[in-house]
């Protein structure tokens, strides 16, 4: 079954939560133990998004996989996390909100601190994959996450020039694995207290790289160039690019 639907969310710690908070790790805690003469230093770590967050969407029926990454270009939001859906409609079932129902102290306590968790659900709209990948290269190391908003009248002109022009133009350019695109089906704020600020972007590319440097190529200047794209980036309203890593593959729970 191929993958129809993605849930999609940036996040940021802000001041209200430390990074090794947000990602896994609280700070160290030492605990003693003696026993006679013997005292004994324990390591204890807790966990949240790593380990707690992203695995319990995992044991929702239809999420497929999750992958978090980390930005790459030094803007905010720093965190991104991707998961592939069966269908959009799974990030609406109620075994998904369930979860919000089932929800840790540490999670419920951690969110509203959050200066950023941004949560979107995508249909997919195209996948395009290079047919000379080497075995084994997805999900690639590094991604370009495109956002746009798109007038409704430029709609039909704009995805024929991404699935006619655009995608086989960047096919050429070298390290390019795969390029997967969506139309954005809802949005919404978690963090800052329920400030539900949706973002206006209605169409979502994401590219993924052997490396990062592919920007410095002239077959990527190539791509940006030619008077199609040229007349199709002006009538765009917003174009947002963003750079990311790969920053852990999450397991779902056994």
């Amino acid at each position: 079954m191929v993958d129809s639907g993605l849930l999609l969310v940036f996040g940021e710690c802000g001041d209200g939560v430390s990074e090794a908070e947000f990602n896994g790790i609280y700070p160290t805690q030492k605990a003693e133990i003696s026993y006679s003469s013997l005292s004994l230093s324990l390591s204890i770590q807790s966990d949240w998004y790593d380990n707690e967050h992203a695995p319990a969407r995992l044991t929702v029926p239809g999420f497929t996989n999750a992958i978090r990454y980390k930005a790459t270009d030094s803007i905010t939001p720093s965190w991104l996390a991707i998961y592939d859906l069966n269908s959009p409609s799974v990030a609406f079932s109620e075994p998904y909100k369930a979860l919000a129902a089932k929800a840790s102290d540490r999670e419920r306590r951690l969110i509203p601190q959050l200066a950023t968790l941004n949560r979107r659900i995508y249909e997919s709209y195209s996948v395009k994959v290079n047919p000379q990948n080497p075995p084994n290269v997805l999900p690639g190391n590094f991604i370009t996450v495109i956002t746009m908003l798109v007038k409704p009248e430029l709609e039909e002109e704009f995805n024929r020039w991404y699935e006619e022009e655009h995608m086989s133009d960047l096919g050429k350019v070298p390290g390019w694995y795969r390029g997967r695109r969506y139309k954005l089906i809802s949005s919404v704020e978690l963090a800052n207290l329920g400030n539900n600020e949706k973002p206006t972007h209605n169409y979502l590319a994401i590219h993924e790289w052997a490396n990062d440097t592919y920007p410095d190529t002239p077959e990527f200047a190539a791509t940006l160039t030619n008077p199609w794209t040229t007349r199709i980036l002006k009538e765009v309203t917003e174009v947002n690019g963003r750079g990311f890593v790969i920053h852990k593959e999450i397991q779902k729970p056994e």
